[in-house]
C-alpha cells in the first residue's frame, strides 16, 4: 500500500536527518556545521511533504475528507 511506503521511506530519512545532526555536533568547522544543519533541515521538510501525501491516501480521505490543505 502506498501509505506503508510513504511511512518507511519518512523513517529512514529520519535516520538521515539524525546521521547528518550527530555528525554536524563531530564538526570542528563551523561553515561544514552549518551546511549540514541546512541539510538535516531540508530532509525534515521533505518528510512534512511525506507526511502530507500519506494523509492524503488515507482510506475516506477525499474532495468530501479533512478540510483543505495547503496543497489542496
Amino acid at each position: 500500500m502506498a501509505q506503508d511506503r510513504i511511512q518507511d521511506c519518512m523513517r529512514r530519512c529520519r535516520g538521515i536527518a539524525n546521521d547528518l545532526l550527530n555528525i554536524t555536533s563531530e564538526m570542528e568547522d563551523p561553515t561544514s556545521r552549518l551546511m549540514l544543519n541546512r541539510a538535516a533541515a531540508h530532509v525534515e521538510e521533505c518528510i512534512k511533504g511525506c507526511d502530507m501525501a500519506a494523509r492524503r491516501v488515507q482510506p475516506g480521505y477525499g474532495p468530501a475528507g479533512p478540510g483543505p490543505g495547503p496543497w489542496r
